[in-house]
């Protein structure tokens, strides 16, 4: 369920404002004014057999245009009892209320029933929580490191839990898979070795989760009960690529995006990697094969795609071999800017002239290096001074063309290219 908007810290905070005068007006509070309609709602929480259950979360909300806003929250007595008072009672038929009882332990599964909040009157209502199942084991490392921490995920347990000093885990909270089981997957936070599913079947490495394939065995739990599995050992070792990525003056350049694509071009999944501020990366969790290794150009169109090594495509990429629990470092990476053209075309009799500028967009300073402008079979080349150049092409006919102008790119700003029309007298 969709985690429901509190409204508690939010009215506090407009109240210091007021206070001391920070605003003129505020958005009235999640509980009723003095002359509002109030209504009551008190309940049991109690488990599947009809014993009380204390120290229950409880919340009752309502909901207006999709949009839901907690009124209150309890927590219950010994005797498993809750109450709200004082809960503006909106008789409209859009506006809905619910009460929801949650365990922080995860001893029993969330419930949440649907409330009537009435004006002058109590509701009573009885929250039956059923046992929650839950999935217990042990999993260790082929290399005798610690265990601890391993990151341990279930269908029914997207957050997952991680892993004692021993190797030992419990998920807990699940709803029971029943007969269509559910897969159980292991993940090492340190990178040491691939991911990996119940039985040592390895996970998607090509997917942005991991997800277990058809080839794990999944496990069956029964709606309340507790599952042990057997134990699991990590065997499968990851490669790992480091580097640094700058520019072509070697400054470093942060945040960009170093991505991996196997040998049919899909991109190795997982964490996006990024460069820290020293411009170094780190990819982690590789399995052996081989690699072609890219950075692409960044939301801002500041610098140019990069294949390595020295390349603009992928077709002309080196590739990178990794090998089980092998590391390749030191691949370091130097960007070029991309080019940012304007040229602006002044037409004349049987000719046509172009003033052409060129700048960095990494920085916005002028570029060196050539530029060309082609209409038909007429060609011109010049070299550009202060990132600025004048080109004339003569002989041209009369009528509308299409002229191609291309940057041919320098030791530091990639080539770039621009059509632009113009009407020949």
């Amino acid at each position: 369920m969709k985690a429901p908007y509190r409204l508690k810290g939010l009215t506090l905070f407009l109240a210091t404002l007021l206070a001391v005068g920070g605003l003129a007006t505020a958005t009235a509070p999640a509980h009723a004014a003095v002359d509002d309609p109030e209504g009551s709602v008190i309940g049991i929480v109690e488990d599947s057999a009809g014993n009380p259950l204390e120290g229950i979360n409880v919340f009752i909300s309502r909901t207006i245009n999709d949009v839901e806003i907690v009124q209150a929250d309890d927590t219950t007595e010994a005797d498993g009892t809750f109450q709200f008072h004082g809960i503006y009672a909106n008789e409209d038929p859009d506006v809905t209320y619910a009460v929801e009882a949650s365990d922080d332990e995860q001893d029993f599964l969330t419930v949440r029933k649907a409330v009537e909040v009435k004006k002058d009157q109590t509701t009573e209502v009885t929250l039956t929580m059923r046992k929650a199942a839950s999935i217990s084991g042990k999993i260790t490392r082929q290399d005798g490191k610690s265990p601890a921490g391993i990151e341990v995920f279930a269908e029914e347990a997207p957050n997952g839990t991680t892993t004692d000093a021993n190797g030992n885990y419990m998920l807990k909270g699940l709803e029971g898979s029943g007969d269509s089981g559910s897969y159980l997957q292991f993940s090492d936070p340190a990178g040491d070795y691939l991911d990996q599913c119940f039985d040592n079947v390895l996970a998607d490495p090509l997917s942005a989760e991991g997800y277990c394939t058809e080839d794990a065995t999944k496990i069956d739990i029964p709606a309340g009960g507790d599952v042990t599995v057997k134990d699991q050992r990590f065997t499968h070792a990851a490669g790992h690529i480091t580097g640094k990525v700058t520019d072509t003056k070697g400054r470093a350049i942060e945040a960009a995006e170093v991505v991996l694509y196997d040998k049919a071009g899909e991109r190795l999944g997982g964490v996006p990697t990024m460069t820290t501020e020293t411009g170094a990366y780190r990819i982690d969790r590789i399995p052996p094969g081989t690699w072609t290794l890219n950075v692409p150009s960044d939301p801002e169109l500041r610098w140019a795609d990069y294949w390595w090594k020295n390349a603009t495509k992928r077709a002309q990429a080196t590739p990178i071999t990794i090998k089980a629990g092998g590391t390749v470092s030191g691949l370091a990476i130097k960007l070029k800017s991309k080019a940012a053209l304007t040229v602006k075309a002044t037409p004349g009799v049987r000719k046509a002239t172009f003033a052409l500028t060129v700048k960095k967009r990494s920085s916005g300073s002028p570029a060196g290096g050539k530029i060309s402008v082609k209409i038909g079979t007429k060609t011109k080349t010049a070299t550009l001074k202060a990132g600025k150049a004048t080109i004339t092409l003569k002989g041209l006919t009369k009528g509308k063309k299409s002229a191609k102008v291309s940057y041919l790119g320098s030791v530091n700003t990639a080539p770039a290219s621009k059509t632009v029309s113009v009407t020949i007298k």
